[in-house]
């Protein structure tokens, strides 16, 4: 009776939206070990085919959130199509989350609502929302805020900590 899922979050005071411009139009922070993360490769190498400028890095903390921070579009690909850490760090940074769909009963459609507070992709539609948004700063920027909104509101370690014990 007292099992229940707790899924990842963010610390607020690492993954922070920092008060910065955004220089960078797409940023990916994450392993691109070709061998484990072949998808990814694959999905960074058709945007940069095409001519949109993505940023691609290994950070970690807040030195992540300050790329974030700088983006306009933050770029996830699970690995195994699970609902990853990324998704609470990046929104938590208060730039706009792109991130593959994830199978219904990964949990991520539960938290979060596509086109309220994220964007989900396929591999097919990537490259076509990456413009679109590029193109439309206020719908960006909306998306983005209430994504931030709602992982302040709900998806910190505190909240997380919080259920537990109340559990």
């Amino acid at each position: 009776p007292r099992v229940f899922w707790s899924p990842a979050a963010f610390d607020p005071e690492i993954h922070l939206k920092f008060k910065t411009e955004k220089l960078y139009p797409v940023s990916f922070v994450g392993s691109t070990y070709r061998p484990f993360h072949p998808d990814r490769i694959e999905l960074l190498e058709m945007l940069r085919k095409n001519n949109v400028d993505v940023r691609i890095d290994s950070k970690a903390l807040q030195d992540m959130s300050l790329v974030f921070s700088r983006s306009k579009i933050v770029l996830n690909r699970s690995i195994a199509d699970d609902l990853n850490m990324r998704v609470f760090e990046a929104l938590g940074t208060g730039s706009l989350l792109l991130t593959n769909r994830l199978r219904p009963d990964s949990g991520l459609e539960q938290l979060f609502k596509d086109r309220e507070h994220l964007v989900l992709y396929d591999h097919s539609e990537l490259l076509d929302l990456v413009r679109f948004y590029l193109a439309n700063d206020v719908e960006r920027e909306r998306i983005a805020s209430k994504g931030y909104a709602e992982a302040q509101r709900n998806h910190t370690y505190h909240h997380r900590v919080r259920a537990i014990l109340e559990t």
